[in-house]
This record gives structure tokens, C-alpha cells and sequence, in this order.
């Protein structure tokens, strides 16, 4: 019994007390000298003390590395992957290493990777990985299906792939995940097949190679100075070398990473020279692409005898793009092996952008096509070549070049050069928009040739191949399309915009193409093979042999220009516009040249129908048959400058502005100009309609009994009115006008006369009669003896002169005392004084009046006043009773009534005679 009891004991002691608890996350150091890092690995993938290190944990371990590692061989046990074992043991568990300070692991380049990631998870903090060399695939890293990889502020450097297979990954192999790449650097890591008979081994990811995932690269890390370089064959096709620094299968998202340095290439052979794309960058994006610097990266086509395209995108090759913005493309360059052509100077996008490309710069990108013994390669799309369709917006493409490739010996044709800023060549079902590009100062040049000059063909944009093309708001300047040296010379063409080899229309809006020039070619600001409408635009100043402003080579499409100013610029012939077969419309258009050549020509013969409101400066070549309206002499400036709007304008200038006005044979149909402001319902002839300036009242002051309006006005005549019914003759101009009326206004309006004025009213409008001044003293009724009393009176705003008035039946004193005679400083006008003469012993009356300015107030109510004789001495004689002198009594004071409410004088009765004294 007491045998089968103890078992039961236990059992219930163990399920009370649970199971023996994991073991936590450890922390693991390595030294290189008690705890080696393969130890360490080892600890950690097994949660067991190994070799002086310290038992792992779950669910993860953090080895903290203080010291440098040096391998020098192979680690045994580690799994052969693509032909190679690690350096260090495989890792099979959650493992992170942090390092100290910045501590470094290295291969020393003995044929080998340092980490195989096989599972479980790797982060990589602060520790440079360098010095792997394998054959195949992962120099540094490998991270397999299963694998997990994290980089932060980590450093991969100096490993390279190479050998007599296919490369993959210099820096670091993805087949599994890559949750980040953060801060961290990916530099001068190399893959580079060695040459081979048959075709040529490629090379993919200089810095990394991915066919897994990697989540995101962000927060300044580099990718610098990797090279992906194609085997050479002594075949027929060399090796291609895709993503000089980073290869991927699937797209990554990316914002803060630059690519600097990085070099694709392709393999030489004796029959086709291998394609080189992508020298920073070959893969596609995904999510929001912003703050990307990419520099300084190549592709260089290898080099053959066939010719072929085999360079694309210098700085990227990108296939699928939703939304990027925030960049800079600068001096990368895609070049062309022998015979071959390169396309995408900075960037080669090949597919669908999902929704833009936008604020992103390309500056000093080059391609450049192969020399050749026969003939050389083309170029195409200096800063970015577009196959594919996509909104582009707000993109700077300046100091870009196209070059064509040299034909090196006799008898050889030199490549031509397309697009030295933007070429577009877009699939036939998509479409594409440009919309605020600034495209200036690139160069399309064709390559010199034996025989042939290679031509330079749209140096601002070249479009090819596609439907439904639209360039909005953009500006298009100073670009220069040149034909290559030869015993026959290329020429230049388009040196604007160039548009060919498509049958949908292409639209161009509220653009501005000046100061391009095509050198003995034609088309200087634009040469289009397709139907093509350009409305609101501006084109001026561009030169070319035919066409220096636009030249139509139609072949039967019908081509229109609505309300666009074509001015200045200079050709042989057709300065303005040259066509070559099909119809043209010219609507409501300004055609002006720099008066050397006609302005218009047509080679085909016969004149342009169907020319509806043209405005032009120079001589009748644009003429033609009816509906037509050639209005001459308009007054456009020469100055092209930003007179409001994304673009800069001529703006319309002088004249009298009936003389700015197209007639209104057909309906203007357009509800703005190329600035976006309203046009008039008869609008202006070309881009800039004259803007309607409504008059504006700046003040209305009442100076009785007058009216000072000042108005600030752009259009010219106007006129006052007001209800009183005055008549206010037109006044024209600006400034303050002054109108004279009854003693009050009601209801002013101002009202413009011309066809673009705008009424201003201002409603009940009053001029009130002025302050009248109140007499103080003397009072009313008073009585003195003092001839020279002291008037004085109640101050009305602003009056600078008062005068006074003293009378009986006839004007007994007139005094003015104003501001110039009593202060000169320009204080307001006293209000008292004395008069300069006695006055008489009788009844006066006086009052005062005040003046504003030069209008004078009503006079005030009268008041009466009473000057009394002296005091006499009267002798009493020697009659009874007068013993003293006695004095000659006051009369008594008339009596008067109070002035009425009209100021007019009381009635005055006279008082009782005086008698004499009686004897007693």
C-alpha cells in the first residue's frame, strides 16, 4: 500500500506546482576571449551555456558584442547555401547583436559569408558586417524563407559576390524578410561574375538583392559605392548588371535614403553587349516614396557589334510607383556600349504610376549613346525617360543632356538625341499629364559622324508613342536641340517640345515656351508630327531654321491654336508658325515675329483656312479666307515676366483698350487666360486678357457745399452723379475731384463709362450745411461805455477764418480774423477779438460768421448791443436843494424782444425821453 502511495504524492504535488518555468530573454557578452560570438550564437539558438558564455533565453537574446571579430575560416556546422557556408553558426532563434560602440565582424574575404539567417530573427544594432566573399549569393548576409533580418544604424561594407554563376546580393541575399533598414549604410559591396563562354552570367544587387520582402528602408540610410557588374562572354550576349546598389523582385517602400556612387554594368561580348539598368536603384516602389537624394550612380551598357538598348536609368529603373515625391536626381548617367542606345540620364521608369510623381528635381543628368564603328547609339530622356503612363506634376528638369553616341571611323552615321530633359514614350492603351513642370537649360546634341551627324531632337521634352498627352501650366525655356558634326550635319529640332508618332491629340494649356533654339533645324519652341491643340499659351523668343515658334509637320491631322501669343521669334521662314500638309485653326491669337522673315508660311501651298480672330503686329502672311477678323497694331510688351498665374506672360500693354479687343465673330469660349483670370465676354486676343480693374472709391468727404470724391481707377473715364440733379460733367483720370452741389447730396454714385467698368454706390449720401458759430460777448442786450469791447463767439470744427459784423442800419465795422493774420503756425482761427476803430455811442447790432476751407457758414443770430456816452460832471447852480454835482442819468434800455429762431432782427421799441431835473 505504502508503495502506491508515494507515486500519487507526487503526482499531485507536480500538478499543484505546474511545470518548470522557461527560461527569460538573456543577455549575452561577448569578449573574443571568455565567450567567443560563434559561442555566444550558439548559447543563444540553444539556451544553454556554451564555451564561457552564458545560457539564452526565450523568446529572445541580446548579444552584446565588445569586441571586433575576425573569421578566419568557415564555421563547420553552418549551412551550405548556394554553394557557401557562414562564417558563424546559423541563426535559428531570436537573436539580437547590439554592439558595444561600433564594433566590427569580418570575414577577412576567405570564401565565405559572415550570417546565414535560416530562421528565427537577426537584428543587426550599430555592428559592421564586412569581408564576406562567396561565389554566388550573400556575400555578407544571407536570409533564407524562414529568416528575419532588422538593420539599425548597421553597416554592411566590402563583401562581394563572385564566380562563375549568376550574383546575387554583394552586401546581403533576401529570400525571407527585411522588416527595416534604418539608418544604416550599404556600401562598396560588389557583385562581379567572371567571364564565361555562351552568354554572359548577370549580376543583381550590388549592395542587396531581394526576392523576399523588405518592409521599409528609411531614416538616412546610404546605399553608396556598390557595384552589380555583368559577366563578360566570349559568346554571343554578355551579362546583365541590375541595381548596381539595390536589386529587387518586389517593391519596397522608401522615404530618407540616398544612392550615391552606385554602378550597374553590362558584360561584354562579341556579338550584343549586356544591359545595364538601374546603377542606384532596380526594382519598383511601394507606398508614399519620399526624400529620396539620388547621385552620382551610372549604367554603362556592355559592350558588342549588334546594337540593342542596353543602358536605362543612371540613377533608378523603376517599374511600378504609386506616389513619389520629395527628391533629387543629380549627375548620374546612363551610357550606351558600343553601338547601342541608353535612355534615363536620372530615372527609367518602365509601368504604371499609380498616382504622381511629384516636386521631385533633376539636375546634370546625362545619357549618353555607344560609340560604333557603323552606326552609333541613340540617347533618350537626359533627366527621365517615361515608358509608361502617369501624372507627372511639379518636376524640375534643368541642365539635363541627351548626347548621341560618336560614329568612331569612315563611312559612320552619329546617334541622335532625344528629350535632353523628359522623353515619354507611352504605352499605346495609357496615357500621361504633365502638369507644372520647369523645364530649362537641357541639351539634346546628335553624335558626329564620318558621314552622318546624329540629330538633337526635343531638348525640353520629346514625346512618343501614346495617346492622350496633355502639358498644363508648365514652363519650357532656354533648352538647345544640335545635330552632330559630319560630313553631313545633323541638325536640331524642337528644341522645346518635341512630338511625334502618335495618333490621339496632344493638348497643351497655359504654357510657356520661350527663349529655346533649334540650330539648323525646325521648330524652335515646338515641332509636332501630331494633332495637336495649344490654348492660353505663350511662345516667344525661340529660334530655328523653319518654325521658330511652332512648326506643324501634320500629314493631314488637323492642328488649332486658341488664344495663344506667339511673339518674337525668329526663323528663315514662317517665324510665327510653319505648316507642312494638313489644316490649321487660329483663334482669337496673337502672331507677331521679330519682323525678318514672315510671320506665317505654308510649303504646301495655298493659304491656312479656316483663321478665326487673329490679333498680329507684323505683315498679312497669316491672312486667309473667311470667317476672319486680322486686327493689327496691338500693343503686347516685349518683356515676358510674371504678371500673376504658374507661367510668365506678355502682358498686353498701351493703346486705347477698345484697340486690345478681338471682335466677337465667334464666341470666346474660354472662361480664363493663361494666369487663370477671367476673361470678358469680348475677351482679349492671345494669353493675357487686359484685367478688369473696378473702380474703387478711396474717400468721399463733404466740404460744404461741396462733394471731394477721390477715386483710384485702372480703366480710364467715369462719371459723378447724384439725385440733387447737378449736372457733373465726365471726369477722366485718377486723383480727388471735387463737385459742386446744393447744400446737400443724396444718393451718390460713381459710375465707370467704359466696357469693363463697375458701378459703386454709396446710398443716402448728405453734405450738411456747416457749424454756425454762437456770439458769447458781448451779450445780448448789454450795456458799456467801452468803445473798443471784446467780441467773442463759439469755435466750429475745422474753421480756419471767423469774421464779424457790426452794424446799425448801415455796416458800422467789418472785422475778419482768420488763421493767416493771427496764426501763421496754423493753429485753428481765434475766437474773440477787438476791433482796430471806436465804436459810436448808439444801439448796434453784430454777429460772426465762420469759414471751412473756402465755404463759409450761415451767419450767426444777432445780438444787440448798447454803447453808452461817458460820465459828465453836471453843476448844480444855486437853486435849493442841489449842493453837489449831480450826474446826467442813464436812459432806459429799449425793450427788445429775443432774436427768432431765423436770426432775424427783434422788433425794438424806443424808450421813454429823458426829462430834464426839476427845481426841486
Amino acid at each position: 500500500m505504502r508503495q502506491r502511495i508515494i507515486p500519487i504524492v507526487v503526482i499531485l504535488l507536480i500538478s499543484l506546482l505546474g511545470s518548470p518555468p522557461a527560461s527569460e530573454a538573456a543577455n549575452i557578452t561577448v569578449d573574443e576571449s571568455t565567450c567567443t560570438l560563434i559561442n555566444a550564437i550558439i548559447s543563444a539558438n540553444t539556451n544553454s551555456a556554451t564555451g564561457g558564455c552564458s545560457a539564452g533565453g526565450n523568446p529572445s537574446d541580446t548579444i552584446i558584442l565588445n569586441a571586433d571579430v575576425s573569421l578566419t575560416a568557415a564555421y563547420g556546422p553552418s549551412s551550405s547555401i548556394f554553394g557557401n557556408k557562414a562564417g558563424l553558426p546559423d541563426i535559428t532563434s531570436n537573436i539580437i547583436i547590439q554592439a558595444g560602440t561600433q564594433e566590427t565582424i569580418s570575414g577577412n574575404n576567405s570564401n565565405f559569408r559572415i550570417l546565414n539567417v535560416v530562421s528565427g530573427s537577426l537584428t543587426l544594432n550599430g555592428v559592421t558586417v564586412t569581408g564576406g566573399a562567396v561565389g554566388t549569393a550573400g556575400g555578407g548576409i544571407y536570409v533564407g524563407g524562414s529568416g528575419t533580418l532588422t538593420l539599425t544604424t548597421a553597416t554592411v561594407t566590402g563583401n562581394t559576390v563572385s564566380g562563375t554563376t549568376d550574383g546575387l546580393g554583394g552586401g546581403i541575399a533576401n529570400f525571407g524578410t527585411i522588416t527595416a533598414i534604418s539608418n544604416s549604410t550599404i556600401s562598396n559591396n560588389s557583385v562581379q561574375p567572371t567571364i564565361v563562354a555562351g552568354v554572359g552570367k548577370f549580376a543583381r544587387g550590388g549592395g542587396i538583392h531581394n526576392e523576399g520582402t523588405i518592409t521599409v528602408i528609411n531614416n538616412g540610410t546610404e546605399i553608396s559605392n556598390n557595384t552589380a557588374d555583368g559577366g563578360d562572354s566570349s559568346g554571343d550576349n554578355g551579362g546583365q548588371g541590375l541595381g548596381g546598389g539595390i536589386y529587387s523582385a518586389n517593391a519596397i517602400n522608401m522615404n530618407s535614403v540616398t544612392f550615391s556612387g552606385n554602378d550597374a554594368t553590362g558584360g561584354n561580348s562579341a556579338l550584343e553587349g549586356g544591359l545595364a539598368s538601374g546603377g542606384g536603384y532596380y526594382g519598383s516602389l511601394a507606398g508614399t516614396t519620399t526624400g529620396l537624394i539620388v547621385t552620382d550612380n551610372t549604367a554603362t551598357g556592355g559592350n558588342g557589334t549588334v546594337p540593342t538598348l542596353n543602358a536605362e536609368g543612371g540613377g533608378m529603373w523603376v517599374n511600378t510607383i504609386n506616389t513619389w515625391t520629395l527628391s533629387t536626381f543629380s549627375n548620374n548617367i546612363a551610357t550606351g556600349g558600343s553601338s547601342s542606345a541608353a535612355s534615363g540620364g536620372g530615372l527609367f521608369v518602365d509601368g504604371v504610376i499609380s498616382n504622381q510623381i511629384e516636386t521631385v528635381t533633376f539636375n546634370n543628368n546625362q545619357v549618353v549613346g555607344g560609340a560604333s564603328t557603323f552606326i552609333a547609339g541613340d540617347a533618350r530622356g537626359g533627366g527621365m525617360f517615361l515608358d509608361g503612363e502617369g501624372l507627372l506634376r511639379s518636376l524640375t528638369f534643368d541642365g539635363n543632356s541627351a548626347t548621341g553616341g560618336t560614329g568612331s571611323s569612315p563611312d559612320t552615321t552619329g546617334g541622335s538625341a532625344y528629350g535632353g530633359g523628359l522623353y515619354s514614350s507611352v504605352e499605346i492603351t495609357g496615357s500621361a499629364s504633365f502638369e507644372n513642370l520647369l523645364i530649362q537649360n537641357n541639351t539634346s546634341t546628335g553624335g558626329p559622324g564620318d558621314d552622318f551627324g546624329g540629330s538633337g531632337v526635343g531638348a525640353g521634352l520629346a514625346i512618343s508613342n501614346g495617346p492622350a498627352i496633355s502639358i498644363t501650366n508648365s514652363t519650357i525655356r532656354l533648352n538647345s536641340a544640335s545635330g552632330g558634326a559630319g560630313s553631313s550635319p545633323g541638325q536640331g529640332s524642337a528644341a522645346g517640345i518635341s512630338l511625334s508618332a502618335q495618333s490621339e491629340p496632344v493638348e497643351i494649356t497655359a504654357t510657356t515656351i520661350n527663349n529655346n533654339t533649334a540650330v539648323g533645324g525646325n521648330g524652335g519652341g515646338i515641332l509636332t508630327t501630331v494633332p495637336t491643340t495649344i490654348i492660353n499659351s505663350t511662345i516667344s523668343n525661340n529660334s530655328a531654321s523653319l518654325g521658330g515658334g511652332v512648326y506643324f509637320f501634320a500629314n493631314s491631322n488637323d492642328m488649332s491654336v486658341q488664344f495663344t501669343t506667339i511673339l518674337n521669334n525668329s526663323a528663315s521662314s514662317g517665324e510665327a508658325i510653319y505648316l507642312f500638309g494638313s489644316l490649321l485653326e487660329v483663334k482669337g491669337s496673337v502672331l507677331a515675329s521679330s519682323g525678318v522673315a514672315a510671320d506665317c508660311n505654308n510649303a504646301v501651298g495655298g493659304l491656312m483656312p479656316d483663321i478665326t480672330n487673329v490679333k498680329r503686329l507684323g505683315d498679312n502672311s497669316c491672312d486667309n479666307v473667311a470667317p476672319k477678323n486680322i486686327e493689327i497694331d496691338i500693343h503686347v510688351s516685349s518683356t515676358l515676366q510674371n504678371n500673376g498665374g504658374d507661367t510668365e506672360t506678355h502682358a498686353i500693354i498701351g493703346g486705347e483698350p477698345n484697340n486690345n479687343m478681338i471682335n466677337n465673330v465667334v464666341s470666346c469660349g474660354i472662361a480664363t487666360d493663361q494666369r487663370g483670370e477671367p476673361r470678358d465676354t469680348v475677351c482679349d486676343a492671345g494669353s493675357y486678357e487686359i484685367p478688369t480693374i473696378p473702380m474703387v472709391i478711396a474717400s468721399v468727404e463733404c466740404v460744404n457745399p461741396n462733394l471731394e470724391v477721390t477715386i483710384t481707377d485702372g480703366d480710364g473715364p467715369f462719371m459723378i452723379d447724384a439725385s440733387a440733379g447737378v449736372n457733373v460733367p465726365v471726369t477722366v483720370g485718377t486723383g480727388t475731384h471735387t463737385v459742386m452741389g446744393p447744400e446737400k447730396w443724396d444718393n451718390l454714385s460713381v459710375q465707370e463709362t467704359d466696357g469693363d467698368g463697375e458701378a459703386v454706390n454709396f446710398g443716402q449720401f448728405k453734405c450738411l450745411p456747416l457749424e454756425v458759430p454762437n456770439p458769447l460777448t458781448p451779450a445780448h442786450l448789454s450795456r458799456t461805455t467801452n468803445p473798443f469791447p471784446v467780441f467773442s463767439w463759439t469755435a466750429i470744427p475745422g474753421a480756419n477764418r471767423y469774421r464779424i459784423f457790426v452794424f446799425d442800419d448801415k455796416v458800422v465795422a467789418n472785422r475778419t480774423v482768420d488763421i493767416r493774420e493771427n496764426s501763421p503756425t496754423g493753429d485753428p482761427a481765434p475766437t474773440s477779438d477787438t476791433l482796430s476803430v471806436p465804436l459810436p455811442v448808439k444801439r448796434l447790432f453784430w454777429r460772426v460768421r465762420g469759414r471751412v476751407n473756402r465755404i463759409w457758414s450761415l451767419w450767426s443770430i444777432r445780438f444787440t448791443l448798447f454803447i453808452d456816452p461817458p460820465m459828465v460832471a453836471i453843476d448844480a447852480g444855486s437853486g435849493p436843494g442841489l449842493d453837489q454835482a449831480t450826474s446826467v442819468p442813464t436812459p432806459l434800455p429799449a425793450v427788445e424782444q429775443p432774436p427768432n429762431s431765423r436770426g432775424e432782427a427783434p422788433v425794438v421799441m424806443p424808450p421813454p425821453p429823458i426829462q430834464p431835473p426839476n427845481s426841486r
